[in-house]
């Protein structure tokens, strides 16, 4: 996916959450899903402490190592340690999202507007989001 928008993890952060509602749907997951942020064990999938499976903290690692060698320097200049802090915020925002749509209650659109808002803030900090115009709107809805 990094590779199809030219390395822009911006672009990519954008669309994952309105990717993965479109996945969860067509794999009939959505009532795990549902069931698990419902769950309060949620977090815990996360965690990463002394008690998680080694093997999955590996395949973690090297994914993240995997997404960072692809992402394009020019245009998302982070060093390994900026990314990864970057991907735990993505990470909270994402889980945030979810909340919002099995949790909440919210619209599937509600819900992905939220994400989008979040992910613009990570992108521009909090001042530029807002100097923005909030992206004009999320570039209008993405037309």
């Amino acid at each position: 996916m990094l590779d199809e928008n030219g390395g822009d993890l911006w672009e990519v952060l954008e669309q994952i959450f309105d990717l993965g509602m479109d996945r969860l749907e067509d794999s009939g997951l959505s009532a795990i899903f549902h069931n698990l942020v419902n769950s309060a064990r949620l977090v815990e999938l996360f965690k990463g402490g002394p008690d998680s499976n080694p093997e999955a903290m590996e395949a973690n690692r090297k994914f993240l190592k995997l997404l960072y060698e692809h992402v394009n320097k020019e245009k998302c200049n982070l060093d390994h340690q900026e990314f990864f802090e970057l991907i735990e915020m993505h990470m909270i925002v994402f889980i945030m999202s979810l909340k919002r749509f099995f949790r909440d209650g919210e619209s599937r659109t509600e819900a992905s507007e939220y994400y989008k808002r979040h992910i613009h803030m990570l992108h521009y900090g909090i001042c530029g989001y807002k100097t923005e115009g909030s992206r004009k709107k999320t570039d209008e809805g993405r037309s």
